[in-house]
């Protein structure tokens, strides 16, 4: 075994696995603790389920055109309703809790952040199914565990989750960038990847603080007009 490629896989999965761990903690935010145990456990498996299939499948997604833009705006999208998820809704007795909707949006987000880990690793390791199956169990502690961390963290520190959102966009746009298509067009025109990453960041925190606004006014919209009725 070449130890210097083992070593590569390792570092890859530790540094890309994060994200994935982030939006799992982000997504489960507002719920409560019981529920959130819940969240993070399913999240975590579907998270870790999303890239074993997808590490299999890895030569087959690198044929696939245009797939990093789509995956890279339905990220932002999905970090953006992350930002301004209703926590009052979240908070609800569990009879009345759909939990549904929140796993199938971590689902999305970690299967879109998984492109990224599995076609590095797939790259790195030239579909050798021992080092592809060991980066993988890499990233399973990393993913569970972290997003445990990140959670706890979360709700001792809520503003955090405006940090955590400007990180998903930059990991959308970094996504973009890297899309053969675009990335062609940066280089010709002498543009830095990290500039597209950080103008996705800005947009998701900047749409996040549109959306949060407005949605503050059309609440307080709605008690002033139950008070006037009373």
């Amino acid at each position: 075994m070449d130890w210097s490629i083992l070593l590569s896989v390792i570092a890859v999965n530790l540094l890309l696995s994060g994200d994935n761990a982030l939006a799992i903690a982000m997504a489960s935010q507002g719920l409560k603790p019981k529920h959130q145990k819940t969240i993070l456990l399913l999240g975590s498996l579907g998270a870790v389920l999303m890239q074993i299939l997808l590490t299999y499948t890895a030569s087959i997604l690198l044929d696939i055109p245009y797939l990093k833009i789509v995956g890279g705006v339905v990220l932002t999208g999905v970090a953006v309703r992350l930002l301004i998820s209703d926590e009052a809704a979240l908070t609800q007795p569990i009879e009345n809790l759909d939990l549904l909707p929140t796993i199938l949006k971590i689902m999305i987000a970690n299967t879109i952040m998984s492109l990224d880990n599995v076609l590095a690793v797939a790259a790195i390791t030239e579909g050798n199914p021992l080092l592809l199956g060991i980066g993988l169990l890499i990233s399973f502690p990393v993913i569970i565990g972290g997003s445990s961390i990140i959670a706890g963290i979360l709700d001792r520190f809520p503003f955090i989750m405006w940090i955590g959102a400007l990180f998903l966009g930059w990991t959308s746009g970094g996504i973009i960038a890297s899309d053969a298509f675009i990335a062609q067009y940066l280089d010709l025109y002498d543009v830095n990847h990290a500039d597209i990453a950080a103008l996705f960041a800005i947009i998701v925190v900047a749409i996040g603080l549109v959306l949060g606004k407005n949605k503050a006014a059309a609440s307080n919209g709605n008690e002033n007009k139950e008070q006037g009725c009373d």
